[in-house]
């Protein structure tokens, strides 16, 4: 046997046209017009005059912010009230578990099974 490549199923030769291997009954759909003339007839702004102006009065006159010092300190003192806190709960989690161990001890008789009594 001896191995044809296939012709191409369209000839690449040939310009496609628009419609070429679509319904050509319906009628092809054109923008009405370019979305640039909208523009043109008159930009619109966003937001009105008043709202743009108290925008601009809120960011000249900001409140004070902290300085990158002052932020530091502040997160290192809720560090610290934090850590108080961390450790106080870490502290009873430890007693807590060493209650458990005691009491498991004590029921299961110090890992010292009478294994010969089965």
């Amino acid at each position: 046997r001896s191995r044809r490549s296939r012709p191409p199923l369209i000839p690449t030769s040939l310009p496609l046209s628009p419609t070429q291997g679509k319904n050509n009954n319906k009628p092809v759909k054109r923008p009405s017009a370019p979305v640039d003339a909208e523009v043109e007839e008159g930009e619109k702004p966003f937001h009105s005059s008043v709202f743009e102006q108290e925008r601009l009065n809120s960011l000249i006159n900001a409140p004070e912010r902290q300085t990158w010092d002052e932020f530091k300190e502040t997160l290192r003192k809720k560090g610290e009230m934090d850590g108080d806190e961390t450790r106080l709960q870490e502290e009873a989690q430890r007693r807590f578990r060493k209650e458990l161990d005691e009491a498991r001890a004590a029921r299961m008789g110090d890992g010292k099974g009478d294994s010969s009594a089965k």
